[in-house]
């Protein structure tokens, strides 16, 4: 699991030269796209729209989350988690 910025996140060429498979989103936004940038890539993308704010409960969002690497490491798939 690669663990980078977001400006890789946008970067088609480089996702496809380290064959990422799956995109875990902790920062996902309507604004900021998602799931169809990565159309025709074969990449698997899973986005978690928190709000920062500290009274927002990410802890709902941890069971979907791990599940999603699960099945990204289970597939033997490279994931990426955008922070």
């Amino acid at each position: 699991m690669d663990l980078r910025k977001r400006d890789i996140a946008a970067d088609r060429c480089e996702l496809t030269k380290l064959r990422i498979t799956h995109i875990l989103n902790c920062a996902h936004s309507k604004w900021r796209g998602g799931a169809e940038y990565y159309d025709g890539m074969n990449i698997t993308y899973h986005g978690i729209e928190a709000h920062d704010s500290p009274t927002f409960d990410m802890s709902v969002n941890f069971y979907p989350a791990s599940e999603f690497i699960h099945k990204a490491l289970s597939s033997r798939g490279k994931s990426y988690l955008l922070r």
